[in-house]
């Protein structure tokens, strides 16, 4: 007997030891206490018997779980003490499941067997935290999937292999189920009211090929008249582990708008065409084959064919010669691509007739679809006339608009380089000298540089704009100016600077302007490419040369080409305004030239030999100022201290403004016009906190310029420091600034060095 019931306690305890069960022994008390654990809860939970052995049990129960467990002590201990007083002897058992911490911290679900055993409870703990997290997630997941289909606007249903309908989502249920119930009804019955399959289903396709359908099928009313369209789709519905065929997915779009639209279209295409005939421009429409299907009836006028002659006929029949090579390509992109970027697009240009006169036309193009077929729309309205008119108006307004155009786009471009100038300089700063980007920074800047001289050149010679002069470095803008114009030529240049070339003070932008103009002049003189010899020197004039200057000292700048020469009959003429023998010259290359070095105080003559080239040579006064080579990224002063108030009525020159001088370390203000730039100096005197210098935009449109405020400014405070900035560089205030009481100037558009120059020399009293 005892060998027994020691082979019975071997079991137990072998059964204790291996099993993956927790099992458990506590007091049968409202607080159980740990009398025996399993070696399983080492493994699962972390704990060892002496952990756990002595303590309550309750303390490792999730908080929200002690809740359901304390009422079933409670019960275990009134069947106890019940069977104590009967004397039966059942034994209780109970399932229950719930969260227990583990020695980590980490809750485990387990799922727990509870037995009264003589006077202690036996717990048999199985760990299903893995099957709960599953069943929490296939809950989420399901919920998530009928949100999904909820917020659908189209109809889904999930079919069986016989066509019965499983589910259906919020969409499908508002259509139908007003009429019927649908889960377990036949899709042909639910939907359509037959009792046999709909002949052009596809789920029966999808169902016999097991690949996804689609068809536009027709909803009938009792009556058996089409009451709606629908476009429905068809998908294999498989095990995703087995691949077998489980089911169908059907996907439903109401298209009945769409179709009754196509009707509409079709109803409207014979008005259309009504309005395509009486319209008053010829009009082709061309299919993607590049045949005409429709003409009207101005455009067999137009180009001179009958009707008959057209239709079915390639649209290059009415293309003029000299266009069929590029009208073959573009027909050819035409066919083959879905590039649509072309309608809208207005083209001038030559038409051709049938008896091969020709005529000035516009034609604008449109691309449209009409079903799978891709068509294009041309209208050509002939506008012969109207560029006969526009021709003679333009000699007529030519010389008058001259001037505006000077005064007007030269100001509002300078304003807009002036932001783009700006900026680059700012970004300038935040890039190393030895960085890539840092030369492309340097050539934009140039390229800016380049704009803005390029505005002088019509404003110089119409309005005879005064230069705004500073000792400069002719080598180096010779260098910079020659290297700019012929960059990407063919034309090669050599340079004989004397070392000691003078300086000489000028107006930079103007000279740059003189020398692209005579560069350009030399490249179009040699298109098959050669040598441009640059020859700068220094020159005494004392009479005894046939020059017309005054005796002194000058530069000599001459640029000899190898091209085909002047005639000697236009070299008298070459430097009058207009005259030019190039087909797409304006004439006033060096007609402009003359005049600045004239403003200069300087000289320009031509010598040439037909077959042997051209040599310019132009002359400007030399001054004695020495000038310094650097880098001018170096001189940007960041350490400005002061406060600068700038007025301007551009908001995009404002805030460029802004951010340069704040990168240079001043206290920045802006106003919009003279009137809120006086006020806000006043105010900023009477703070105690007065403003060092004021930057004023010379020419305000519809309120005061800084002409009018100077003298105001001034008047409030004699020791004011200002500075004119302004596009209109030929004003007579920017040549002679100091004269109406300015301290400094700033041309537009400008460099944040010329802007830090500037400023530092106003702020160091330099202007007064």
């Amino acid at each position: 007997m005892k060998e027994k019931l020691h082979e019975s306690h071997e079991k137990v305890r072998l059964i204790s030891e291996y099993t993956s069960d927790l099992i458990a022994l506590t007091t049968f008390t409202l607080n159980p206490v740990y009398t025996y654990i399993s070696p399983s809860h080492a493994r699962i939970m972390g704990y060892e018997p002496g952990d756990l052995i002595g303590k309550s049990s309750l303390d490792l129960v999730h908080p929200e779980d002690k809740k359901n467990l304390m009422p079933l002590l409670k019960q275990y201990i009134n069947q106890k003490i019940k069977r104590l007083l009967t004397g039966k002897e059942a034994e209780l058992s109970e399932n229950i499941q719930f969260r227990v911490k583990d020695k980590a911290g980490r809750w485990h679900y387990l799922e727990s067997t509870i037995n009264l055993v003589d006077d202690e409870l036996l717990f048999i703990s199985r760990d299903i935290t893995e099957r709960k997290q599953i069943e929490d997630d296939s809950r989420e997941s399901a919920r998530f999937l009928s949100n999904i289909l909820s917020s659908i606007q189209d109809g889904i249903s999930i079919l069986d292999k016989d066509m019965n309908i499983l589910m259906v989502n919020h969409t499908m249920k508002k259509w139908y189920a007003d009429a019927m119930p649908l889960i377990g009804k036949k899709c042909h019955a639910a939907y359509h009211g037959r009792s046999e399959r709909c002949e052009t289903c596809p789920a029966i396709h999808t169902i016999v090929t097991g690949e996804p359908a689609a068809e536009v099928i027709a909803i009938t009313g009792p009556d058996g008249s089409i009451a709606g369209w629908q476009d429905l789709y068809s998908f294999p519905l498989t095990d995703l582990s087995t691949g077998d065929f489980l089911g169908i997915i059907e996907y439903v779009r109401d298209v009945t708008s769409f179709k009754k639209s196509e009707n509409d279209l079709r109803e409207s295409e014979e008005r259309f065409r009504s309005l395509m005939q009486a319209a008053n421009d010829a009009l082709f429409i061309v299919d993607g084959k590049g045949l005409i299907k429709f003409w009207n009836q101005k455009a067999a006028e137009l180009y001179g064919y009958e009707t008959e002659d057209i239709v079915g006929q390639p649209f290059s029949i009415v293309v003029p010669k000299r266009y069929q090579a590029v009208h073959q390509k573009w027909m050819e992109n035409f066919s083959c691509s879905d590039d649509t970027s072309i309608s809208g697009r207005i083209v001038e240009g030559i038409g051709e007739r049938k008896d091969g006169s020709e005529f000035c036309a516009e034609t604008s193009t449109a691309v449209l679809k009409q079903g799978n077929e891709k068509l294009l729309v041309s209208i050509v309205r002939d506008i012969t006339g109207r560029k006969r008119m526009e021709n003679e108006l333009q000699k007529v307004e030519k010389l008058e608009s001259l001037g505006i155009l000077a005064g007007g786009i030269a100001h509002d471009f300078n304003n807009i380089l002036s932001a783009i100038l700006g900026n680059v300089s700012l970004a300038k700063l935040r890039v190393q000298p030895e960085e890539k980007l840092y030369a492309y920074l340097n050539n934009a800047e140039t390229a800016c540089a380049r704009a803005r001289d390029l505005t002088q050149q019509l404003l110089t010679f119409a309005k005879g704009g005064a230069p705004v002069k500073k000792a400069s470095s002719i080598s180096q803008i010779l260098r910079e100016t020659t290297g700019f114009a012929l960059r990407g030529s063919n034309v090669r240049c050599d340079f004989q600077v004397a070392e000691d070339l003078w300086a000489a003070e000028v107006d930079q932008g103007q000279i740059c302007q003189v020398i692209h103009n005579l560069v350009i002049n030399a490249d179009q003189a040699m298109p098959e490419g050669g040598a441009l010899k640059v020859r700068a020197e220094n020159i005494l004039v004392n009479g005894q040369q046939n020059i017309p200057l005054p005796e002194g000292k000058y530069i000599s700048v001459a640029l000899s080409d190898q091209g085909i020469g002047i005639p000697k009959e236009y070299i008298a003429k070459i430097f009058d305004p207009f005259f030019t023998t190039k087909k797409k010259g304006s004439g006033l290359g060096l007609a402009s030239s003359y005049s600045i070095l004239t403003k200069h105080g300087g000289h320009i003559t031509a010598a040439s030999e037909p077959g042997a080239g051209s040599t310019f040579t132009f002359y400007l006064p030399a001054c004695a100022e020495t000038i310094e080579h650097k880098e001018v990224a170096g001189e940007v002063n960041s350490d400005g201290k002061g406060r600068i108030l700038v007025m301007d009525d551009e908001d995009i020159i404002r805030d460029m403004a802004q951010e340069l001088l704040r990168g240079m370390g001043y206290e920045v203000e802006l106003v919009g016009d003279g009137v809120e730039a006086l006020n806000r100096y006043q105010e900023a005197r009477a703070s105690g906190v007065p403003v060092d210098a004021v930057i004023m935009d010379l020419t305000i449109p519809g309120g005061m310029g800084g002409e009018e405020a100077i003298q105001k400014l001034l008047a409030i405070d004699p020791e004011a420091r200002a500075i004119v900035s302004s596009g209109y560089s030929n004003n007579p205030i920017m040549a002679d600034y100091k004269k109406y009481g300015f301290s400094g100037v700033l041309a537009k558009p400008y460099k944040i060095t010329e802007l830090s120059a500037v400023l530092q020399s106003v702020m160091n009293g330099d202007g007064k």
